[in-house]
């Protein structure tokens, strides 16, 4: 049995594909497999996966029809034969120690679920949570659903016991279009007995715009409202604490009422109907009061008007998006034009020479840090797999004390 199982689903990403999978197969961990689920490709993906499947046996590849990632982690989940499984986008890569660390980590915890953390590059490099205030000690779930709602819910940055998934029949809800990811972490996070979090960034996720989940979050906003009532449905049927509810929702409805911003009048319109209509269909109007207590003056009013108590202020209503264009020529264009003609080109050079300073300066640091970071991962990584070890034999001599 392969110690871990690398799951990557793959639809047109020709472009990112071989960085993806060379990323995936110079793990220092050698005991793995990588199974890649096909969704249907139109360019040559389909191709490079063969490629790799003809040239390294440990890479499993699955052609299917286009039925989207959920249902294609589904079969990678099916198909599965590792102790553990961990989730890998196809224009994403990984750290080559991710397997190795997160797997000892996880064996040393004995964890469901293992959380470790991620490089974010969009337009700067970005990473969703402050290290120096985390813990490697056990999370409860209240702490869970809290780090959920800090690094996030997506598939990255965890690893999961594949017993515990088979167990608790957690799989990609495929009857909704979009945020199939949420609902699956904390499908998962209402089950788990032990979890922890391993400090260290080991998985590196590109911004795509051109990916189905970056082009839902522009034209589909509406359909990202139901996986929040999927979740509290969930939460609800199992009688999970209150404590536990309240949170997911307070944080889900804060990132509501903020996506709605971003809407054309007309799609304010449509989603706020969808918002109230799922609202009083689950029967969630007291928790949706409770949960936004502590928020701003506009969420309360937002979801005052969403419940019918109250009409939405023209302050409150949040402003249409406008035109790309011409938001670009005003708010960047014209204050670059102005900036460049008015400001002394001497001072920009000084500025910028002290700008370039600043940033070796920075890097500098960050690379002495990174090292220290990487020399102590090693150290700690190390010194888990003995405590396995001592931990194996041990158990090996008390089941031959008992036999005698």
């Amino acid at each position: 049995m392969p110690k871990v199982t690398i799951i990557i689903p793959v639809y047109n990403v020709e472009q990112y594909l071989r960085e993806c999978l060379d990323s995936a197969l110079k793990q220092t961990m050698r005991d793995i497999e990588i199974i890649c689920i096909d969704d249907g490709s139109t360019d040559t993906s389909s191709a490079i996966l063969d490629e790799y499947a003809n040239s390294d046996p440990r890479v499993q590849v699955y052609h299917e029809k286009n039925q989207g990632a959920g249902a294609a982690r589904n079969l990678g989940l099916e198909k599965a034969s590792g102790e553990y499984i961990v989730f890998l986008d196809a224009d994403d890569t990984i750290a080559p120690d991710l397997c190795e660390h997160a797997y000892i980590h996880a064996k040393y915890s004995d964890d469901d679920l293992t959380l470790f953390l991620s490089k974010i590059d969009s337009l700067f490099e970005w990473t969703p949570v402050d290290t120096e205030k985390l813990s490697e000690s056990p999370l409860t779930q209240n702490e869970l659903i809290q780090m959920l709602n800090t690094i996030g819910w997506s598939t990255w940055g965890k690893l999961w016991k594949t017993s515990f998934l088979r167990k608790h029949e957690i799989f990609f809800p495929v009857e909704i279009r979009s945020g199939q990811d949420l609902v699956f972490a904390y499908h998962g996070a209402l089950f788990v007995d032990k979890t922890s979090i391993l400090i260290e960034k080991l998985y590196y996720y590109r911004y795509n715009p051109n990916s189905l989940s970056n082009i839902d979050n522009k034209k589909n906003s509406i359909i990202r409202i139901d996986p929040v009532f999927v979740t509290l449905r969930l939460y609800k049927e199992n009688e999970a604490s209150y404590c536990v509810i309240s949170e997911i929702a307070r944080t889900h409805f804060t990132n509501l009422y903020y996506m709605s911003t971003s809407l054309i009048t007309s799609l304010q319109t449509e989603f706020d109907k969808r918002l109230r209509q799922l609202i009083f269909q689950d029967g969630l109007e007291t928790i949706v009061t409770e949960a936004i207590k502590g928020e701003n003056n506009n969420i309360k009013e937002y979801y005052q008007y969403i419940l019918g108590s109250k009409p939405l202020s023209p302050q409150c209503r949040p402003k249409p998006k406008e035109n790309s264009l011409f938001h670009f020529i005003k708010h960047v264009l014209v204050k670059r034009v102005i900036f460049f003609l008015f400001y002394p080109i001497k001072k920009i050079r000084k500025l910028s020479r002290k700008v370039q300073t600043l940033q070796r300066e920075l890097n500098a640091r960050k690379d002495n840090y990174t090292a220290r970071a990487k020399e102590w991962a090693i150290l700690t990584t190390e010194m888990k797999r003995e405590i396995i070890s001592l931990r194996d034999q041990l158990n090996v001599k008390q089941e031959s004390r008992d036999e005698k």
